[in-house]
């Protein structure tokens, strides 16, 4: 009798093990090529985490059916139980900028679109922000001029008030085309480019190494910094980072004692952390990027607060995509800017999304978005 006491403990055990192990997930592309940096959410909005280098989330912590999203893929709802395998495959967005041809006209028009939210589990969208903006390059000089139209709304006044004071123009700024210091950069591939930078501004060593055939490895002394992705089919670089390591590092080496301090404060009421950058550029076989090859951006912050009802898990994901693209003249920019202009609200940013095939947010994320757009009468 104890033996066969034992032998179901034995099978209790490991089914035990086999269920935690079920909760492992990957998220992969069409081609089977591991995804970084999916958010993961349960149907009602409860954040259980993001994929890492490798595609993979390590615990879904019991959940049945959840949604993954990334801002270069389609919003998918996955329900586990009807998978024989725990591998997601996530589709395209179909999201994409048209070919141009260098012409030689003096200037490079791009419009691109934004949308930043701060997500609390509690709560709901505590914060939302989308905007449209205008850059315009001039090629002779390397000057960039941008105009944003943008909308935004939280769930009590003051905080759409102090954060649209405090950190409006930075949030808008992520809707800006990344344009290098000079020619030379410009030429560069962009891993070299980071490399060259990192060293100059903060005097960090980076090891550029190929991992696999086209997948490049960034790295320290610490460890691994990132990847750099090239598609050849595509034509595109894809560079995915751990930014919360990355500034733990600068912090190490140029931050003041009165800044450490202060960020220890601030480390030891939040845990999980995660701080993670996506950015798609164009680039040619040879790495070479130009302003107007910017494609697609992501910041995504997230962390556990202790606050007087419990813990509260908050996001804060800034996604900023180019939307059209021309080589044109004074009289042109004109007219372009004129044809792309748009009446900022809610409803417009909503339909302007659906026409350019903009990647959804999380269904649950998006409807209490909509219901707090609702509360209030107007935009």
């Amino acid at each position: 009798m104890k033996h066969l006491f034992r032998l179901f403990l034995m099978f209790m055990m490991l089914l035990a093990t086999n269920t935690v192990s079920a909760q492992r997930i990957q998220v992969v592309d069409d081609d089977g090529d591991a995804i970084a940096y999916a958010s993961v959410m349960t149907q009602d909005a409860k954040f259980l985490g993001i994929t890492d280098f490798d595609g993979y989330l390590d615990d879904v912590k019991g959940a049945n059916v959840i949604t993954v999203s990334h801002v270069a893929y389609k919003t998918q709802t996955v329900d586990l139980s009807k998978l024989t395998e725990k591998r997601i495959v996530l589709e395209d967005s179909d999201f994409g900028l048209k070919e141009i041809t260098v012409t030689p006209k003096p200037y490079v028009y791009v419009q691109t679109y934004y949308r930043t939210y701060m997500y609390d589990d509690h709560e709901g969208i505590v914060y939302y922000r989308a905007g449209i903006t205008d850059n315009i390059y001039e090629r002779a000089t390397h000057k960039l001029k941008t105009h944003t139209t943008h909308v935004s709304k939280s769930y009590k006044g003051i905080i759409k008030t102090v954060i649209n004071m405090l950190f409006g123009s930075k949030i808008d700024g992520t809707s800006k085309l990344s344009v290098r210091d000079n020619d030379e950069d410009r030429k560069m591939p962009l891993e070299q480019y980071y490399k060259k930078r990192w060293k100059e501004k903060y005097d960090i060593d980076v090891d550029v190494t190929e991992v696999e055939p086209n997948k490049m490895c960034l790295s320290d002394s610490i460890g691994v910094i990132g990847y750099v992705i090239y598609d050849k089919e595509l034509g595109q670089r894809h560079y995915t980072y751990d930014s919360e390591g990355w500034a733990n590092r600068r912090r190490e080496k140029e931050g003041t004692k009165a800044e450490k301090k202060r960020h220890a404060r601030n480390e030891a009421k939040t845990t999980n952390k995660v701080d993670v950058d996506y950015i798609i550029y164009k680039m040619d076989e040879d790495g070479n990027v130009l302003p107007e090859d910017f494609m697609m951006r992501m910041n995504f912050s997230s962390d556990d607060k202790e606050e007087k009802d419990g813990i509260h898990h908050n996001i804060f994901a800034i996604q900023a995509y180019a939307i059209d693209r021309a080589y044109v003249d004074k009289d042109e920019l004109k007219q372009i800017r004129k044809d792309n202009k748009i009446k900022a609200s809610y409803a417009n940013i909503r339909q302007f999304e659906r026409e350019h095939n903009i990647p959804e947010m999380e269904p649950a994320v998006q409807q209490k978005l909509d219901e707090l757009w609702k509360a209030d009468s107007g935009d």
